[in-house]
Order: C-alpha cells, then structure tokens, then sequence
C-alpha cells in the first residue's frame, strides 16, 4: 500500500452520485483504515482478502478479542466483520481494534505494549512550569480567575468553576436562593 486517490462525487436530483474524474486527491499513506460502512459485496473486494480467511457467510475470520484476522496486519470488525448490529457495537470495534493496531505497529519496532488498552502517559518539561501569581501577598495556582459578574453570582457556579481549573475568583456580591 503506497497510498489512496479520492474522486470527488456530486448527487444528482435524482438521487445518483456521479464522480467528477477532474477534482482527484491523493493521499500517500503508509497505513489505510478503513471505518465507514464496509460491506464484502462485490466479488472484487473478496478477490482482493485472498489470503485473508473467510467465514462460511464470507465475512473474515476475526479473533473477537483483537479484532485481528488470518493475517496479523490485517483487523476488522463493524459490518465488514459481521459481527455488530448496531452503530454502538460497531464504534466499540473500532476502539478495540485500535488498541490492537497500535500493539501490532509497535511490535514491528520492538516495542512491548500492555494488552490492557490505557492511553498513553504525556509528560513533558512544560508541566513543571510554575504558573502560579501571588496578588495582594495570596498565591494562586493559577493566573486564571473570575471577575465579578454572573458567574460568579453564586457560591455552586465558582465551586464549578474551581473544578475545572479556575484560580481564583473575585467577587463582590452574591445571588441567594430564597424559599
């Protein structure tokens, strides 16, 4: 695989799609996932597994826990695979194969990978940059505080503010609840 070449198409108001052969993209790319709707319908797309192993109902033979077929560089699942019904059953494929495909690309590098799927732990110079201020002698964690206005009118909205990462908040009155 070196790569894809897309047509642009068009609908008609018929409801037929024409491919305008003047408006090509191609795409060079060393990996090619395919994750739309994918159907084994058409002779030319079976002739194109060989050597993939298939089911008696023509779908690919898949380790349901990898989503890996016969051949090891090769992963399914959704409808091409036969085995979801739904769009959940098919996204949640999709998030399992990719774990297996990551595993699978690092192991052609010599690279482990846990068979548990986690995301990865980011961690650069940049996190230990203290960007605390201090003002009138009180530090704060941050320089990203709320001014007086609505939302800060009440002590739940700056409680939500605080945790998503707000600093501080500056406050001169406040809204009460009454019964």
């Amino acid at each position: 695989i070196a790569g894809l070449q897309f047509c642009r198409t068009e609908q008609t108001e018929e409801g037929d799609w024409l491919e305008d052969e003047d408006q090509i993209v191609k795409l060079k790319a060393d990996y090619i996932i395919s994750a739309f709707g994918s159907m084994l319908n058409e002779p030319q797309l079976t002739e194109a597994m060989v050597p993939i192993k298939l089911t008696r109902w023509g779908t690919p033979e898949i380790n349901t826990e990898t989503m890996q077929t016969s051949e090891p560089w090769v992963f399914a699942g959704g409808d091409v695979a036969g085995l979801a019904n739904t769009t959940v059953e098919s996204v949640n494929d999709g998030k399992q194969a990719s774990w297996h495909i990551h595993r699978y690309i690092q192991s052609l590098h010599g690279h482990t990978v846990d068979t548990v799927p986690k995301l990865p732990l980011f961690y650069s110079a940049i996190d230990q940059v203290d960007i605390s201020v201090e003002v009138c002698g009180i530090k704060f964690p941050n320089p990203f505080g709320l001014a007086s206005a609505p939302p800060t009118t009440s002590t739940a909205m700056i409680r939500r503010a605080f945790e998503q990462g707000w600093g501080f908040a500056l406050t001169k009155t406040f809204g009460l609840d009454k019964d």
